[in-house]
C-alpha cells in the first residue's frame, strides 16, 4: 500500500479521530492519485491510519480505518452501513417523518459520501472523484444492507464525466411527496443538482417551528422551495420567502398547498436578496 508521511507532531489530531487529512500536514507521499488507498504514517514510520485520496475542503483525503489490517472492500462498507442503519432505527419507527439522512459522510465513517432516504427512494451523493472510485463496492453494500424502491445518484465534485441520475430499482414519477416532522414537501431526485429539500437541515427546521417561529415575522432568504417558511407558517405571524430563481415561487406555493396553507396568506418575492433588503427598507418591512 502507498504511504503518506506526516510532518513531525501532526499525528496527534488524527490519533484523536480527526477524519480529514490536511494536505499541509503531509511531508511526503507516494504520488497519490484520486481513489488511492494509503497508510498515513508519522515521521518515525509508525502506522496511524488507513485513508483514501478524495480531495475535498482543501484536504488530501479521508481516514477510513485505524486498523492496519482492515480490508477496504464491500464487506467494509456493509459493516458501516449496518451500524448507520441501526443508529437510525428511531426514524424508521416514528410517525410524521419518512425522509431522513441514513449515512452522513465522515460522521458515519466515510468522508465524501452521503445517502438520503426520501420515503424509500434513496439518493447517494459523491463528493470527490476518489470516493466515486469505490462506487461498485458501495452500491453493492448498500443493496445488501438496505431496502429501497429506487436509487439515484448525484455528483458533487468538479469535472464529473457522468451527470448522475437513476441507478437502480423502480423509478417513481416525480415529484414525490415526503413527510418530515408532520410537514409535507415535494421532492424530485432527478432534476439537476437539487432535490427540493436539504434533509440534513431536518432538525433545524423542527427547532425553528417549535422554538422560534411562534408569533414572529419570519424572513427566509435564498428560500429555494420555501421549506423553512412552510414549517414555520402555522406558528409565525407571517412568512416572507425571497429567492432569485423564477421557479422558486411556484415550488414554494406548491409546498404551502401540500400543507393546506394558502400561499396568498404569505409573502413570496422573486428577487435578489440584497435588492429585497432595499425594497423592505423603502416599505418599512424591516
Amino acid at each position: 500500500m502507498k504511504t503518506a508521511t506526516l510532518n513531525k507532531g501532526k499525528e496527534t489530531k488524527y490519533l484523536n479521530g480527526y477524519p480529514l487529512i490536511d494536505e499541509d500536514d503531509v511531508f511526503a507521499h507516494d504520488h497519490l492519485k484520486e481513489g488511492d488507498l494509503f497508510s498515513l504514517i508519522n515521521d518515525e514510520q509508525s502506522y496511524i491510519a488507513t485513508a483514501y485520496v478524495g480531495r475535498q475542503h482543501k484536504g488530501l483525503g479521508w481516514v477510513l480505518s485505524y486498523d492496519e489490517n482492515e480490508v477496504i472492500n464491500t464487506q467494509f462498507f456493509e459493516r458501516l452501513f449496518e451500524i448507520a442503519k441501526q443508529e437510525r432505527a428511531y426514524f424508521y419507527n416514528i410517525e410524521g417523518t419518512n425522509a431522513f439522512r441514513i449515512f452522513n459522510g465522515e460522521g458515519d465513517g466515510v468522508g465524501g459520501l452521503t445517502i438520503d432516504n426520501y420515503n424509500g427512494h434513496f439518493l447517494i451523493q459523491w463528493y470527490s472523484k476518489g470516493i466515486y472510485k469505490y462506487r461498485y463496492q458501495i452500491l453493492s453494500a448498500l443493496k445488501n444492507t438496505f431496502k429501497y424502491n429506487s436509487l439515484f445518484e448525484k455528483m458533487r465534485f468538479k469535472d464529473a464525466q457522468i451527470a448522475g441520475g437513476f441507478v437502480d430499482g423502480e423509478a417513481p414519477e416525480f415529484p414525490i411527496v415526503i413527510e418530515e416532522n408532520f410537514t409535507f414537501y415535494n421532492v424530485d431526485l432527478n432534476d439537476g443538482p437539487m432535490t427540493g429539500i436539504f434533509l440534513d437541515q431536518k432538525e433545524v427546521r423542527k427547532k425553528l417551528r417549535d422554538h422560534f417561529a411562534e408569533d414572529r415575522y419570519l424572513l427566509n432568504v435564498f428560500s429555494y422551495t420555501g421549506a423553512f417558511s412552510v414549517i414555520s407558517a402555522e406558528k409565525a405571524k407571517v412568512t416572507t420567502s425571497v429567492d432569485l430563481a423564477n421557479r422558486s415561487r411556484t415550488l414554494t406555493e406548491e409546498n404551502f398547498g401540500l400543507n393546506a396553507i394558502d400561499p396568498k396568506t404569505q409573502y413570496i418575492f422573486v428577487m435578489d436578496t440584497f435588492d429585497y433588503f432595499n425594497y423592505a427598507r423603502r416599505h418599512d418591512l424591516l
